[in-house]
């Protein structure tokens, strides 16, 4: 008969073969678990400055500032009120595992993602509105100052008469969001995004600022007095109470469509 060799030479690799089973379950734990992203919401306060169109006869600064929780279908939601001009972005909430930020839209029922930092070179984004949609392709993917960015192809242009002046791409920016503001997809139309992020603060500290703004958080073109340099405006009476008479040169005769904000 064989000698079978003695038992304990069998049991000492056991704590060796342990000890490697463990690393490469450590391993495959960190491998598969994304860090979370920074959020994009202050600790104590949040706001949001930005332009929500493109045209020159509304560019004005908006800024967007939570007014509290609320909850939808189960789940917690940011909640920022509706703004001038019927711009607004409803219920925000994130998931910072994978830097993903969904609005809930009233009229659907149902969350909308407004980004994601999962996506990788090639991925399509879906961007809609009531009137149309478009799919944007990442085109690279990058860190600046340690924070996750996820660049598009499409090229956009802004007009220097506008307020700003370059070109630029969506963006999706680890701990601020989207570079063209959170309601982004009310100003999609055809292809472009006519919306632009000027400042992001947290907490009182400026985060971010948009490259074409040079530092501005306030940006406003939308003035009586820049038309009334222009187009020799003149009003009367001025205080009014309930009728108002305005005047404006128009030598071509052409037909003009004024409009006032209060």
């Amino acid at each position: 008969m064989r000698n079978l060799p003695p038992l304990s030479s069998l049991l000492h690799p056991l704590p060796v073969l342990s000890a490697i089973l463990c690393l490469l379950l450590s391993v495959g734990t960190a491998v598969g678990q994304q860090p979370p992203y920074k959020s994009i919401f202050g600790e104590a306060s949040t706001e949001w400055n930005m332009i929500p169109r493109a045209e020159c006869d509304l560019t004005t600064t908006f800024t967007l500032i939570p007014s509290g929780t609320v909850t939808k279908k189960g789940k917690e939601y940011l909640d920022f009120p509706i703004l001038a001009f019927g711009y607004g972005i409803g219920p925000v909430r994130e998931e910072r595992q994978t830097g993903r930020v969904w609005v809930f839209d009233s009229d659907k029922d149902a969350e909308v993602l407004l980004m994601d930092l999962t996506l990788a070179v090639g991925d399509k984004f879906n961007v809609s509105n009531e009137y149309t949609a478009t799919e944007f392709t990442v085109e690279e993917v990058y860190y600046k100052n340690s924070l996750k960015h996820i660049k598009f192809k499409k090229l956009f242009n802004r007009n220097p008469n506008c307020g700003l002046n370059g070109d630029y791409t969506l963006e999706f920016i680890e701990g601020t969001g989207p570079n063209v503001g959170l309601f982004y997809p009310q100003s999609l139309f055809g292809d472009v995004v006519g919306s632009y992020l000027l400042c992001h603060f947290k907490d009182g500290q400026r985060v971010y600022s948009g490259e074409l703004a040079k530092g501005e958080c306030d940006i406003n073109t939308l003035s009586v007095e820049n038309e009334k340099n222009r187009l020799a405006l003149k009003v009367f009476p001025n205080p009014a109470k309930e009728v108002v008479q305005v005047t404006f040169d128009n030598p071509r005769n052409e037909t003009a469509e004024l409009w006032l904000f209060d």
